[in-house]
């Protein structure tokens, strides 16, 4: 495991691990680079999921709104005399 990935559950990287055997045609004597591998996938993806979960989430943009009084005003047309 590198210094940038983070600790992912035992179940995700069998699964991974798993997944790169039968990709590669199941071959034997493959097992321990397969872990590896899927170690450093399931920490990248953990920490992906962590920094995903630290970012503030987007403020919708504030809409001004006009008393109805002043919009009424300037959608009438004006009275000339």
């Amino acid at each position: 495991m590198t210094a940038n990935s983070l600790p992912a559950s035992e179940d995700r990287v069998r699964a991974i691990a798993h997944k790169l055997w039968v990709d590669e045609g199941m071959p034997e004597g493959r097992a321990e680079a397969h872990w590896l591998q899927a170690m450093e996938i399931a920490g990248a993806e953990s920490l992906a999921a962590l920094k995903a979960a630290a970012m503030p989430k987007a403020a919708a943009p504030v809409v001004k709104k006009k008393p109805a009084a002043a919009a009424a005003r300037k959608s009438s047309p004006s009275k000339r005399g």
